[in-house]
Order: C-alpha cells, then sequence, then structure tokens
C-alpha cells in the first residue's frame, strides 16, 4: 500500500515524512525541497514482537507501507507562483499512483518559515488544497469525455463499454463542478471500480494532519471548521516531533514519559493510515520467517494466500488458523496448533492478528 503527502509549501509536509520514514533531512523554506520522494516504512506492531519472542524465527519480516512526498504544491492564485501549470500536473500525477492521501496544513507559527499567503490560516490551506484536487479531477473528467464523444460517432468494439462510461462520468462531472469530491457522489460498487482506474485524486480516502506548535492544541477554536469537515484529522506537533525522531529509542520513550506525551507521532500516524485504507493484519510464524502481511479488511483465506505466494492461491486446499489472542493465552505455537487452531476454507475472511498456516498444492 502506498499513501502520498500533499500540502502547500512550508507547511511542515516533508518534516512530517521524515518523522514517519525515519530520515534526518535539511527542510525549511518553500522551495528547498524540489524532487518526489519514496519510502518504505517498517510498521511498528508489538504483535509481531511477541510472536517473534516465542517462535524465536531466523528472520523477522515487518510489514512495509510505502510513503510518497512531493513538494509543496501552489494554488493557481498565489502572487508569485515557482511551479507552472506543467509542474504541478506531475506532481499531482505522482500523487494518483497512491492509495490515499495525507493532507497536511499548517497551523503553526515560524517567522523565519514564510506562509505563501503572509499570514496563518489552516481552514484556507485546506480548502485550496481540495480545490488544487477538484480541478485536477474535473480537467480529466472533462478531457475524457470529450474522447468519448469522438469515438461514440465510430462503431467499435469497445463502443457498450463506452457508454457505461460515459454514464459514470456524467454523474461525476456535476459533483466535480459543484465542488464535491468522488468520493461524495454516492457511486455503486461496479461504478467505483470503473473510476479507480482513473486514479481520481478525490476518490482516494484522506486524512488530515494539521500542524501545530508546543503552544497550540486540538481544542483552539479557530480548528472548530476543519473538525466540522466530513473526514478524519489528526493533530501534530512536526518539529517537535521531528526532533524526538532524532533521539536514540531510549532517550525518546524517556522523553515521551517524562513529556507526558501520547505516544510517538510515527506509530500513531500509520494508525491512522491503516484505518482510512481499510488495512487489516496477518501473520505467518515459523523457525525460518515471522512475517506480517497486510490485506484489506473483507479479504478471504485465498486472497491472504494469494499475498504470500501465487502458487498458495492456485494450489490452496485449507487454511490454518489461530488467531494471536489464542495463540498468547496457549503460551507457545506448538500448544496453540494442539487446542485452539482450526481449519478454515478458501472463503474465511481474514481477521486482523490471524496467524495463518497455508496448506496448498501444486
Amino acid at each position: 500500500m502506498r499513501v502520498g503527502f500533499i500540502g502547500l509549501p512550508a507547511s511542515g509536509k516533508t518534516t512530517i515524512f521524515d518523522v514517519l520514514t525515519g530520515l534526518h533531512r535539511e527542510v525549511g523554506f518553500a522551495g528547498s525541497h524540489r524532487g518526489t520522494e519514496v519510502a518504505s516504512v517498517r510498521v511498528p506492531d508489538k504483535r509481531l514482537d511477541r510472536i517473534c519472542e516465542v517462535v524465536q524465527p531466523k528472520k523477522r519480516s515487518p510489514a512495509l507501507l510505502e510513503i510518497v512526498d512531493v513538494p509543496g504544491i501552489e494554488p493557481e492564485n498565489v502572487d508569485k507562483p515557482t511551479t507552472d501549470r506543467a509542474s504541478r500536473a506531475e506532481l499531482l500525477a505522482a500523487l494518483r499512483e497512491t492509495d490515499a492521501l495525507l493532507f497536511v496544513v499548517r497551523a503553526f507559527q515560524n517567522d523565519n518559515v514564510p506562509h505563501i499567503h503572509g499570514n496563518i490560516d489552516a481552514f484556507r490551506d485546506l480548502e485550496e488544497i481540495e480545490v488544487i484536487m477538484l480541478l485536477a479531477d474535473l480537467d480529466m473528467v472533462e478531457k475524457r469525455m470529450e474522447k468519448l464523444r469522438v469515438s461514440a460517432k465510430r462503431p467499435t468494439s469497445a463502443r457498450e463499454q463506452d457508454k457505461e462510461e460515459m454514464h459514470i462520468l456524467e454523474k461525476i462531472h456535476p459533483a466535480l463542478s459543484e465542488g464535491r469530491p468522488i468520493s461524495e457522489v454516492g457511486l455503486n460498487r461496479e461504478e467505483e471500480k470503473t473510476c479507480r482506474g482513473f486514479s481520481f485524486l478525490t476518490q482516494k480516502p484522506r486524512l488530515v494532519i494539521i500542524n501545530i506548535d508546543e503552544n497550540q492544541n486540538a481544542d483552539d477554536p479557530a480548528f472548530a471548521k476543519i473538525l466540522r469537515k466530513p473526514h478524519k484529522c489528526l493533530f501534530t506537533r512536526g518539529q517537535l516531533q521531528k526532533e524526538i525522531s532524532e533521539l536514540d529509542e531510549e532517550d525518546r520513550e524517556m522523553f515521551i514519559k517524562e513529556m507526558n506525551m501520547d505516544g510517538f507521532a510515527r506509530d500513531k500516524l500509520i494508525r491512522y493510515c491503516y484505518d482510512i485504507l481499510g488495512l487489516r493484519t496477518f501473520f505467518t510464524a515459523g523457525k525460518t520467517d515471522c512475517h506480517a502481511w497486510t490485506i484489506q479488511a473483507g479479504e478471504t483465506a485465498i486472497q491472504a494466500a494469494g499475498k504470500i505466494h501465487s502458487d498458495m492461491a492456485r494450489g490452496f486446499i485449507r487454511a490454518e488458523v489461530i488467531h494471536y489472542d489464542d495463540f498468547l493465552s496457549c503460551g507457545s505455537l506448538r500448544e496453540a496448533e494442539k487446542t485452539v487452531q482450526r481449519l478454515e476454507g478458501k472463503e474465511y475472511v481474514v481477521q486482523d492478528g490471524d496467524i495463518i498456516n497455508i496448506r496448498f498444492s501444486v
């Protein structure tokens, strides 16, 4: 799975990206970060740690989450733009390849890092990001509709498919024109599947990250309008969290405890990413490797088998399943296999925390 950061310049977006990925780069003024960055993050999971303690495998393989960061994207109404339309389109194209978007909006004050508008207004910035995405999707829809109108005049083997696609785009177009994202249009499952082929930005799950300073908190009335919007929000002190991330693990834990903080922002942010994407974790456990795997909520045993290896899905016989909680109560994998392990077929819906062994034959 891949998530992408989007925000205006100087929002602290890249600072939070660095906290999440463990990178330590010098970032500051708008424009100081130019290229698209991609990094894989190991997903912390205490359940995997415990499984490894008991099983003692040769290898430990955590789940991975891919993170994309692009330079800050300027709205078209900015006085002195540093990027043109082509550059903006290139940045948005990189974000279209993600599964979810993390909107970073600036609330912190810092005279050394000027805002492109000259003042701080997190709600305004969030709406500007939303407009950028709406206009990008609207442009894509209108161009595709024009192509379909031309192709409709010529009989082709794809004519019926094109008609269905046009029907869906005609539902989407008015919403985008009115400033509503595709996620609010009310498409059915098949229509949503068709739309995903376009990688529309406003169809993706989103999380709003409000980047505050040490003197601010979530109860500030300035954030009330943002919190009324229909998406999840996370408040974080980006600069402080970056400083914490640069400490070694022991000092970090001590600092968080002394400051009475609610954990490390990286771990919370990853949990939020899993939440908005509807992700679940299952495990495979053996002496060679203990591995955490990521699947979508509602996926079945045969789909889980395919995540491990395509041969397992092709030759699926059954799944031997032990839930993590039952594993803990037994104290060992062997005891759990004897007493609480159950056999499940290919239609079994995998639960978060399942430890699964796939029986297959090819």
